[in-house]
């Protein structure tokens, strides 16, 4: 019952394919971001923060990473063949539905009184593109990128772990 109402409300956010199933621990990041790597390169505004905001409750760059969760809810966005034509850039960043949907949809299963983590081009501590291959989405390309027999080659990902 759970598994239907949270497909079903992921499609409602615009998720052209739903998958749900587990989250191999290799699927993991060992640790949240990378290493400062100019760090000793004599760059005078590296990028990466040192310290943290007053008040802030969330893990840095470089903390090691603990998921306690092995389930995730696997998404599949279509893009939009302009943008995608365009290459990488901000008006890609805005197309994302995938972010929002991963975000409302972690709120919505809270709600029903899961944990829920969204993992979106955003903000991520797992390996989309592998989650995605196991829940059935579609297969490995050769290009790195999720190749599946509804949408192709160009999909956004995300998912929520929980």
């Amino acid at each position: 019952e759970a598994a239907h109402r949270i497909k079903e409300f992921a499609r409602r956010l615009g998720a052209d394919d739903v998958r749900i199933g587990s989250l191999k621990p290799e699927w993991i990041y060992s640790h949240k971001g990378a290493s400062p790597f100019f760090k000793d390169e004599g760059y005078r505004s590296p990028p990466y923060f040192k310290g943290k905001p007053k008040g802030y409750q969330g893990s840095t760059y470089g903390e090691k990473i603990a998921l306690r969760h092995h389930t995730a809810i696997s998404m599949a966005f279509e893009q939009d063949p302009e943008l995608t034509a365009t290459g990488t850039s901000i008006a890609v960043d805005y197309d994302a539905n995938s972010v929002l949907a991963s975000v409302q949809l972690a709120r919505f299963i809270r709600a029903l009184g899961y944990p829920a983590r969204a993992h979106n081009l955003r903000n991520y501590l797992i390996m989309l593109v592998p989650l995605a291959v196991d829940a059935g989405i579609g297969e490995l390309g050769r290009n790195g990128y999720v190749v599946s027999r509804k949408l192709g080659a160009k999909s956004r990902l995300s998912a929520v772990q929980t």
